[in-house]
This record gives structure tokens, C-alpha cells and sequence, in this order.
């Protein structure tokens, strides 16, 4: 049993620090995957257990100014993981981009933005959050929180490892579909009166994500059997995460807008 621990603990140190992208290893929220743990572990208990209880017997919150702000400050920071990423993109290559752990400066704007990034998906779990205040605990899927500490997690993984390279492809395409679907949403909670209107282009939205997926797939599963000098060990996670969000995302998109004809969508998705 000693043994087993002291091992245990010697794999531990050696992927918390021999592995680490030494850029970043310092950075808030990086050098271990305890805070890691304790705000995932926090989201949990908040959204399925303290935060519908708190609001069993209490009316829901009227947030549509809150969410206004909120989906325009989500627009605002995409939007600028993807505009500051475009100067230093033609330093990637899609068919292979090894990880710069260099201070060449591209390779340290990669590095600050991926690390951007994983904030920005802190700042995500407020979606489920605003569901619960009000009272649409059936927004708050196993898809929708599945998502979100799944991409939660793979901001801290490359921050922490990979902090460049292919990873920066999640970043960007990632980034720019949040931009778009938190415009959807900030007006969707602006124009109210223009619901019907907005609500056409949910069923977009929806292929956007899917599409993001897709290509991130299509990125990553070649790259399992080439020579890249990339960390295989991540795309073995990262490859059947786009899997399982195509898959999930493709459950969701069939019964909402080809069985139900978009309307499931149309009562569910208000965000």
C-alpha cells in the first residue's frame, strides 16, 4: 500500500511539474489541478444541489439586464482571444504546429491567450448559474454541464501543458463561436419582443457548434498517426472529447429541430 502511494505521488509530481509548459507554470490558477478540482467540485454542488434548493421556494430572478451585460462582456472577451490569435496565426501550420516553449514573441502571445482562454471558461459556468436564478433548471442539461467542465478542464490542461501549438486551434474556433452565440443570447435577453424572430437563429447557432466540432475533429484525429512532435497523450483525450460533443450535440440538434421541428429549441433554449 506504501508502495502504491509513494508511486501515486511520484506520477503526480512528475506530470504536475517535469510536463509543465515552464511559461506558465507560475500563472494564476496553473501550477496544480487542486483549485482545479475544488471549482469544478464547487460548480457541481452549486448547480445540482445548493442553488435549486435555495430556489425551490422562491419566484425566479428577472436577469435580462444582467444577462445583457454578461452575454456582451462573453462577446467582448471571444472576440478578443480571436482578433489578438489572427496576428500570430500565420506561425501555425494545420498540418503540424509542435508547441514554441520559447519567449519568441508569437509564441507568447499563444501562450497569454490560451492561458485568457481558460479564464474566459471559468467565467462560462455563470451560464448555468443564471438558468437555475431563473428557474429553467431544465436548461441545465447533461449536455450543457458536461460542456462546460469539459472545456473548463481542457483550458487548464493547456495552459499548463501546451500553451501553443495545436492547441491554439480549440482557442480560436472556440472563440469565435462564442462570439457568435453570445450575441445571440444578449440579444435574445435584450429584444424580448423580437423572440420569435431571434429564435430562427437558434437552429444556426446549433450547426455553428457542430461545425466546430467537426473541424476540430478533422484537425486532430490525423495527427494520431503522424510524426507531429506534438504530445499524443492530448489528442487521445482531445479527439474522443470532439467525438463525444458530435455525437451529443448531434442528439440534441436531431430531436430539437428535425423531430420536433425546432420547437423544443424555441421553449427551451432562452439562455
Amino acid at each position: 500500500m506504501a508502495l502504491l502511494l509513494k508511486t501515486t505521488y511520484e506520477a503526480y509530481k512528475y506530470a504536475r511539474d517535469d510536463l509543465k509548459d515552464p511559461r506558465t507554470a507560475d500563472w494564476f490558477l496553473v501550477h496544480s489541478p487542486i483549485p482545479v478540482i475544488f471549482i469544478t467540485a464547487m460548480y457541481f454542488f452549486t448547480v445540482k444541489e445548493w442553488l435549486p434548493k435555495f430556489m425551490e421556494n422562491r419566484p425566479a430572478y428577472d436577469l435580462r439586464k444582467v444577462l445583457v451585460y454578461y452575454n456582451l462582456l462573453q462577446v467582448v472577451l471571444s472576440g478578443y482571444i480571436v482578433v489578438m490569435a489572427s496576428t500570430s496565426l500565420h506561425t501555425l501550420n494545420l498540418t503540424c504546429s509542435p508547441v514554441d516553449y520559447s519567449d519568441n514573441p508569437h509564441a507568447m502571445n499563444f501562450a497569454k491567450l490560451t492561458w485568457f482562454y481558460y479564464m474566459v471558461k471559468v467565467v462560462d459556468l455563470l451560464d448555468t448559474v443564471f438558468f437555475i436564478l431563473r428557474k429553467k433548471e431544465s436548461q441545465a442539461t447533461f449536455l450543457h454541464i458536461y460542456h462546460h467542465f469539459g472545456m473548463f478542464f481542457v483550458g487548464w490542461v493547456g495552459t499548463k501543458y501546451v500553451a501553443g501549438g495545436e492547441s491554439v486551434f480549440v482557442g480560436i474556433i472556440n472563440s469565435f463561436v462564442h462570439v457568435i452565440m453570445y450575441s445571440y443570447y444578449m440579444f435574445a435577453a435584450w429584444k424580448p419582443e423580437m423572440k420569435e424572430t431571434i429564435f430562427k437563429f437558434k437552429k444556426h447557432v446549433t450547426q455553428l457548434q457542430l461545425l466546430q466540432f467537426m473541424t476540430l475533429f478533422c484537425i486532430y484525429f490525423p495527427k494520431l498517426f503522424t510524426d507531429c512532435n506534438f504530445p499524443k497523450t492530448l489528442l487521445i483525450f482531445v479527439v474522443p472529447q470532439d467525438l463525444t460533443m458530435i455525437i451529443m450535440f448531434g442528439d440534441f440538434y436531431y430531436h430539437a429541430y428535425i423531430k420536433g421541428n425546432g420547437k423544443k429549441a424555441q421553449v427551451k433554449d432562452t439562455h
